[in-house]
């Protein structure tokens, strides 16, 4: 049943057969007729049952019966649950056509969809202006939003990634005298948390504390959140303890988040110590917890203590997914260990999880650095035969597991069959393809790719570019490849390519340039390390003229930097 259906005519049928009933006897059967619905809507909200509650509320309308604010605000909350903002949009439209006012509630549930549409992606970059929209047409209809409203906003803004935004409301709660509630504040610091802003994070927490508004679990959560994606492991680990310290109970939300801050600090040991402790806080691990310490390890170069949290997980009657197969996966790719990456695999399909495309890229990506690379062309193959659609991710996994083994003739025909497969093919597509080229003694060919995507990016002008841009990588694959094999003139040239780039910055910062819609890189960051492996590189060259000349070039090129 369509939203749009709401708003039509109502059935004269019932009407005609009602006429002959007293009025008050109408409205009453009408009132209790209504009353009914919306219990029976804000059931199914609850249950996540958006369809059914525009289909009740469809049925009710032919029933006779008069939305009014509340009605439509109810069945708005209903569908706003499940996140189906377009639905309440319309549902808003629709009020109005009918000259029913919007209230407090009615705008607050379509801003809290837009907030919960976040998980769609195609909607993400949207929802942070509809909701901040709506707040705008709150002010004009003379309705202030209240703190349930700015909640909503400020959680929108936080799933479109729009950090600074979400602050920005906050400060204009300040200025129309709205207090914000844990609700806002805890809203506020997950946005933070997403971008990884920890320091805005620790901010609101205090300006939390200055308000009278105790931290509560969810917020000091999205704040230790906050400090594990910026590696602050140090400053998440004090959250946790001040946790305890003010009696609030940390949850498995809370521990699963610690753990992942230990990881991204490279502090695996005490990321498994946490999740050992955590039945002694009460809090029993989950399979995020276990996934979280699997990938602690893993990114520490800890495979193998990786497969045995893994195992323990399992052993605690904890059956794992997709996402925790390929966090032990992944560990294992990082380590080298591709016969167990490939025994996970055939794990995960035994359990009946049919790996996914993330998941093959994994194990390709292990194949890869196990020197495998027939087996990882080989899983390539397989994921088509199963139905699982390789991506870009894949494909490279593939060409970087070629190059490595200096195939590349099989690196250049992946990267032909991402074309006809319609798969796109990035920076990193292409510098897989030329380290490929370079280790397989083929630098004419190395070179040739580069200054593929070179004529590619030049011929960019605002349309998407047929070849991405190239980046450092590119040119120092490429001139890698010419000095393996003693084509000295020819690394010269490009280092003089490179020089001539005018996105080229010497040092940490990158300039900010860049080709309207072309994919990769704004700006060329060459560090002095580069230079240092150029100045060597160089040094090994037996013509004493064409040294001279190349270690000339590379000392210009720093000179220009200091002058930038």
């Amino acid at each position: 049943m369509s939203v749009a259906a709401i708003h039509g005519e109502k059935d004269v049928r019932k009407g005609e057969a009602c006429s002959n009933m007293p009025l008050v006897v109408q409205i009453r059967q009408r009132n209790r007729r209504r009353s009914k619905l919306i219990q029976t809507l804000k059931s199914q909200g609850r249950k996540g049952q958006w369809k059914e509650a525009l289909t009740a509320a469809n049925l009710a309308r032919e029933d006779g019966v008069v939305f009014d604010v509340y009605t439509y605000s109810v069945l708005m909350s209903a569908v706003a649950r499940s996140g189906r903002w377009e639905e309440v949009l319309v549902l808003l439209d629709v009020m109005r056509s009918e000259g029913v006012a919007p209230d407090h509630f009615a705008f607050g549930a379509a801003v809290n969809a837009c907030a919960k549409g976040g998980q769609w992606e195609r909607a993400v970059a949207l929802l942070d202006q509809r909701a901040l929209r709506l707040l705008g047409e709150m002010a004009a209809v003379g309705l202030s939003p209240n703190v349930t409203t700015f909640s909503s906003a400020v959680a929108a803004c936080g799933n479109a990634g729009q950090w600074e935004r979400a602050l920005g409301l906050l400060d204009q709660m300040a200025e129309e005298g709205v207090p914000p509630n844990e609700f806002t504040f805890s809203a506020a610091v997950s946005a933070c948390g997403k971008a990884g802003q920890w320091r805005p994070a620790l901010t609101i927490l205090r300006r939390m504390r200055a308000a009278n508004c105790p931290p509560n679990v969810q917020t000091y959560t999205a704040a230790i959140d906050a400090c594990g994606k910026a590696g602050e492991w140090r400053l998440a680990q004090g959250l946790l303890a001040e946790m305890r310290e003010k009696g609030v109970a940390p949850n498995v939300i809370t521990f699963n988040s610690a753990i992942s801050a230990l990881g991204n600090g490279g502090q695996w040991q005490e990321a498994l110590n946490l999740l050992r402790d955590m039945p002694s806080m009460g809090v029993q691990p989950n399979m995020w917890s276990y996934t979280a310490a699997v990938t602690a390890c893993g990114d520490n170069n800890r495979w193998a203590r990786a497969l045995a949290v893994h195992e323990q997980m399992r052993s605690r009657g904890i059956r794992g997914d997709e996402v925790s197969f390929t966090a032990a996966i992944d560990a294992c790719a990082q380590g080298g260990a591709w016969e167990m990456a490939l025994a996970l695999l055939d794990e995960m399909r035994d359990e009946g999880i049919p790996p996914t495309v993330r998941s093959f890229s994994t194990a390709i990506s292990a194949c890869g650095k196990g020197q495998q690379w027939g087996r990882a062309v080989a899983l390539l193959r397989e994921m088509e035969e199963v139905g699982v659609s390789p991506n870009e991710v894949s494909f490279n996994a593939a060409i970087d597991a070629c190059g490595r083994a200096g195939q590349w003739r099989a690196a250049l025909s992946l990267l032909d069959k991402m074309s006809s497969a319609g798969v796109p093919r990035g920076t990193i597509t292409y510098n897989a393809v030329i380290a490929a080229c370079g280790k397989g003694k083929e630098w004419a060919r190395a070179v040739s790719v580069l200054r593929e995507m070179l004529a590619g990016q030049a011929k960019t002008d605002g349309d998407m570019a047929p070849v991405p841009m190239a980046d450092v990588v590119s040119y120092s694959a490429a001139i890698d490849a010419c000095v393996r094999a003693g084509e000295w003139e020819e690394a010269i040239s490009l280092v003089e390519l490179l020089r001539r780039d005018r996105r080229l910055n010497v040092g940490t910062e990158g300039v900010r340039y860049y080709h309207p819609g072309a994919r990769g890189p704004k700006h060329l960051t060459l560090t002095l390390e580069h230079l240092e492996w150029f100045a060597t590189a160089f040094d090994r060259c037996d013509d004493s003229i064409l040294r001279r000349r190349a270690l000339g070039l590379v000392d210009a090129i720093r000179v220009e930097s200091e002058h930038k």
